[in-house]
């Protein structure tokens, strides 16, 4: 859990990556964090890499959820004309798709030499 937080707090820092507002939920106007916004995006990450964790339990399906989701955040970020974020965001997708044929000739490899 420590690791969680610490990079939690790297990628808000040094990254920058942050939530800085939650936009119009009273709709009286955006809910600004300010000061809390750092906190704020440390207990969010967490939280959703706690969620992910829960679902998953020791089956790995949580994989496919991830995938999924991840896909459609790509799929907006094209809709909206960010191609670089979306292609950032859909590097990992793809890659997990695409595991089994990256490491099928290695498998091989190894369980013939047994």
């Amino acid at each position: 859990m420590a690791g969680h937080d610490l990079m939690a707090l790297v990628m808000s820092v040094a990254a920058g990556v942050q939530l800085r507002s939650l936009g119009s939920l009273v709709y009286i106007g955006p809910l600004v964090l300010g000061a809390l916004a750092i906190p704020f995006t440390i207990f969010a990450t967490v939280g959703a890499i706690n969620a992910v964790n829960m679902v998953d339990g020791i089956d790995g399906l949580s994989g496919g959820l991830v995938i999924v989701a991840l896909s459609f955040i790509a799929l907006f970020a094209y809709i909206k004309g960010d191609i670089i974020k979306m292609s950032f965001i859909a590097m990992p997708a793809l890659l997990i798709i695409d595991m089994p044929h990256l490491t099928g000739p290695v498998l091989k490899l190894v369980y013939a030499a047994n």
